[in-house]
């Protein structure tokens, strides 16, 4: 009774330690909102005043914002927030802390569902709570952190419902499932392979209770098909089977191939293959994964990766042992009905660490984090059954010694990285060109409506104007003005309220005399003409 209870307390300790590294300054690390979450915050501010997105429709399924068609569901949630609280940063960030360290909760839980020991599924709960990619993505606005939450929470209810089916277990996971599809696109892309996961887990003799919840995600994968056949559209526009580039490297790389390898080697589909290889690869090497991340500076700490070096290393080792244990099992299937549950479980858990980085591999600018947080929390899992495996091992004088280090190391690197994320990276964050919120508010009181142009070369700070002034929605919808869509689509902002957005300073017309830029020789915003 005493362990339990201790063992419990572990576990909260997680849970309340994940919460605070997550939310401590939250409304201010990162310093302001990006454009995505800027995105999400002012279309649930005009929802919530209006019924109305930016575009003027009406409660839309799909959010185009500035043409990258966000799903709805963190907006949906962040209207019911605005109902209650003052609209902040905070306020808009506060869904992906809470949905952050619910992740905590559902992958203990997942991995106590898998049958691995107690004290392993605690461990694998601090693995996450310190997970630096949790930790990061838990502080922004991001819909793929709640996709990555109800990803996970799916997956244990897939799996504990192999031994305690009940009628309760599979509504939630329908409504989890469901809610899911509408919160980031990657958990409707996996559904075929959660449903490959679920044929794979289930012994033979529940194959009729596997067949229904295949048939049931079935259906919710037809429905955001039905529903979101637009933003499937729009989507498609990022992966390399429709990049312009992509085709023109293809066309390049046809001309340079010996002409008696073209017939086989030389369609799109090779080429394609090949790449989609490469990336695959790429995914596992300890550049994306520790030391670097991907080319996204939002994704990631400056010169950090996702994981910490323990959670790599151990799920290499578990990886390993999991792909041993299959090729033995399958010399003992026909002779033990035990191996041939351990074979289900192993080859499942193999197939969906595999498949949980598709939705990556494809993309022009794999590896790509926000759409491999699946694979990260795939990774703890393997990373905790090679604990386990070390555990077993005689090496260790006591069992002391070995959770010693594991906790030493846990704890050490915890420390370096809570030490980059909340001393250093404040100092470092020019991507995100802090303090424009400080001066467009500045520049509104002091204008008088006067025309100002800023110098904006990428073309969303229109969405972030319109957040940080908190523009109401009749002078939104009566001066907004849209430029032509580029190639993929997105429509960037020309014009809010007084607001001129510009490519370059000489764009300014001569009755702007007012001008904001951000000047990268200074990491400072700069106002011109304003007295």
């Amino acid at each position: 009774m005493r362990k339990n209870l201790k063992n419990h307390w572990l576990l909260i300790l997680a849970i309340l330690l994940g919460f605070l590294l997550r939310f401590w300054r939250v409304g201010s690390l990162p310093v302001i909102l990006n454009r995505d979450e800027a995105a999400l915050a002012y279309n649930a501010y005009l929802l919530s005043e209006t019924g109305k997105d930016e575009w003027g429709r009406s409660w839309p399924i799909s959010l185009e914002s500035f043409g990258d068609y966000k799903l709805p569901g963190y907006v949906w949630v962040l209207v019911s927030l605005f109902e209650v609280f003052t609209p902040t940063d905070t306020i808009v960030r506060l869904p992906s802390v809470i949905s952050g360290t619910l992740l905590i909760l559902v992958t203990f839980l997942w991995i106590r569902s898998l049958k691995i020991p107690k004290k392993f599924a605690i461990l694998g709960a601090w693995l996450v709570a310190l997970l630096p990619v949790s930790i990061f993505y838990s502080r922004m606005a991001y819909e793929a952190n709640v996709g990555l939450t109800l990803m996970v929470a799916a997956l244990w209810l897939i799996t504990d419902l192999k031994s305690k089916w009940n009628f309760k277990r599979i509504s939630l996971l329908f409504l989890i499932l469901l809610f899911g599809i509408f919160t980031y696109n990657t958990p409707w892309l996996l559904l075929p392979f959660f449903a490959g996961y679920t044929f794979l887990l289930f012994p033979y003799k529940k194959r009729k209770k596997s067949l229904l919840l295949i048939g049931m995600m079935g259906v919710i994968f037809l429905v955001g098909v039905k529903v979101f056949l637009s933003l499937t559209a729009q989507k498609s526009g990022i992966t390399i089977f429709s990049d312009e580039t992509i085709w023109s490297e293809w066309i390049n790389y046809r001309e340079n191939l010996d002409p008696r390898w073209l017939w086989l080697l030389g369609s799109k589909y090779a080429y394609w293959l090949g790449l989609i290889w490469q990336r695959f690869w790429q995914s596992f090497t300890p550049d994306f994964l520790v030391t670097h991340g991907d080319n996204h500076s939002w994704h990631s700490l400056p010169t950090w990766g996702h994981l910490s070096w323990l959670v790599y290393g151990a799920g290499w080792i578990g990886l390993v042992n999991s792909l041993k244990r299959i090729i033995v099992s399958l010399k003992l299937l026909k002779k033990s009905a035990k191996k041939k549950l351990e074979f289900k479980q192993e080859i499942a858990l193999v197939f969906l660490l595999f498949t949980s980085i598709s939705a990556s591999v494809i993309t022009v600018d794999s590896p790509h984090a926000t759409r491999s947080l699946l694979f990260f929390i795939i990774w703890v899992v393997f990373a905790v059954k090679g604990l386990e495996w070390l555990y077993k091992l005689k090496i260790w004088q006591t069992k002391k010694v070995f959770w010693f280090v594991v906790i030493s190391i846990m704890f050490l690197e915890t420390i370096w990285h809570s030490h980059q994320l909340f001393n250093t990276y404040p100092k470092n964050q020019e991507m995100f060109q802090p303090g424009y919120d400080s001066m467009i508010q500045f520049i509104d009181k002091k204008s008088s409506g006067k025309p100002v142009a800023i110098v904006d070369p990428s073309g969303y700070s229109y969405i972030l104007t319109a957040w940080y002034l908190k523009m109401s929605p009749e002078t939104y919808f009566s001066t907004n003005v849209r430029q032509l869509p580029d190639k993929i689509g997105f429509r960037y902002g020309e014009q809010v309220a007084n607001f001129h957005f510009i490519a370059s300073p000489d764009d300014a017309s001569e009755t702007e005399e007012i001008l904001l830029q951000w000047r990268s020789d200074n990491n400072g915003w700069r106002i011109y003409g304003l007295n």
